[in-house]
C-alpha cells in the first residue's frame, strides 16, 4: 500500500511507524513470565487476515482424510480489505473513483463524511488466569488508542484518546465468531480466544480519526495511531490514576502494538487542489461521535 509516489513530508510521518514494525517482526508465541503467583505463558497478539498462497492454502489439508479443509483457520474479514498501516490519502481502490483516506478536519461541531466506516480489530491470547491452580478462565485483554504519543512524556495515559469509542478501562469482548468453536481454532493452538475490538458500528457511526479523538479536530497533516492491546488491566499509580496505554509488566503483562499513519486536511491544504473538505464535513448530529 505504500508507494513510492509518496511525498517526503509522507516519508518522515512513516518513520516512527516503520520502526515499530522492524522491532515487532521477530517475537514468539511463547514467553516465560512466573514470578511465584504470576504465570502468563503466552504473548498477546493483535491478529488480522492474511493473503495465503494455493501452497500454504494446501498446508491446512489433513493428511489423514482425502478430503480438503475449505478454509486455513483465520480472523474474520477479507484479507484484501485489511486496513493498511498507511491510510495513504491519495489511494483508490479498483471499484472507487475517490480515496479512501482522504480525511478532513473539520469545523467544531462538525464530522468528516468520508470518515472510516466501522473497523474491528483482533487481539488473541491463550493464557488463563491462575493456570497453576486449575483456574481455565482465559486472560482479560484491554486496548488502549494512542494518538501521537511522545516517548518522553512521563505522562504517557496523555496520548489516550477516542473514548468515545469504548472504554480502556473494560475487558474486550469475545469475537462473534467464538460461539463456534470450529470457526477461528488456530492450527496447534486449541485453547485460543479471539477478543475484538469495534471502532464505530453498522448503523452508520463512522470512525472519525480526525474530528472524534476527544480534543479539538486534529492539525493539518500526519498523524499516528498505536492501537496498544494488554492481558493484564493498565499500570495504576499510587494516587490510582491509571496510566491507560502502560502495560503493567510487573504484574507480568505482555502487549503488542499495532501502528497506523494518517493524514488530516482541509480545504485550505488539500492534496488534491480541491475543496472537498468544504463538501465532506457536516454538522454533528445525534448519534454521530464528537
Amino acid at each position: 500500500m505504500i508507494r513510492a509516489s509518496r511525498s517526503a513530508a509522507a516519508l518522515a510521518a512513516l518513520a516512527p511507524a516503520l520502526l515499530v514494525f522492524a522491532g515487532s517482526c521477530i517475537r514468539t508465541d511463547v514467553l516465560e513470565v512466573n514470578d511465584g503467583s504470576l504465570v502468563n505463558r503466552n504473548a498477546v497478539r493483535i491478529v488480522e487476515p492474511i493473503i495465503l498462497t494455493a501452497e500454504a492454502q494446501e498446508g491446512c489439508d489433513d493428511p489423514t482424510s482425502e478430503e480438503t479443509i475449505e478454509l486455513c483457520p483465520q480472523p474474520p474479514g477479507d484479507p484484501h480489505s485489511v486496513l493498511p498501516h498507511f491510510l495513504d490519502p491519495n489511494f483508490k481502490d479498483s471499484s472507487s473513483k475517490t480515496p479512501l483516506y482522504d480525511f478532513c478536519s473539520c469545523p467544531d461541531n462538525q464530522v468528516d463524511l468520508g470518515s472510516l466506516t466501522s473497523v474491528t480489530f483482533y487481539m488473541e491470547d491463550r493464557d488463563a488466569v491462575g493456570e497453576a491452580n486449575g483456574d481455565k478462565t482465559l486472560d482479560d485483554l484491554y486496548a488502549a488508542l494512542l494518538l501521537d504519543p511522545d516517548p518522553t512524556d512521563d505522562r504517557p495515559q496523555l496520548a489516550a484518546a477516542y473514548s468515545a469509542y469504548y472504554n480502556p478501562q473494560e475487558a474486550l469482548e469475545l469475537a462473534s465468531v467464538q460461539s463456534n468453536n470450529d470457526v477461528y481454532r488456530p492450527i496447534g493452538r486449541d485453547t485460543i480466544q479471539l477478543r475484538e475490538l469495534k471502532l464505530g458500528d453498522e448503523n452508520g457511526t463512522r470512525f472519525d480519526l480526525c474530528n472524534g479523538a476527544g480534543k479539538d479536530p486534529l492539525s493539518v497533516g500526519y498523524h499516528r495511531l498505536d492501537i496498544v492491546v494488554t492481558d493484564r488491566p493498565w499500570v495504576t499509580l499510587d494516587n490510582e490514576v491509571v496510566q491507560v496505554g502502560v502495560p503493567d509488566l510487573a504484574q507480568g503483562a505482555t502487549f503488542d502494538v499495532a501502528t497506523y499513519v494518517f493524514r488530516c486536511d482541509d480545504s485550505m491544504t488539500d492534496l488534491s487542489g480541491n475543496d472537498h473538505c468544504n463538501n465532506q464535513c457536516k454538522p454533528l448530529n445525534d448519534g454521530d461521535v464528537d
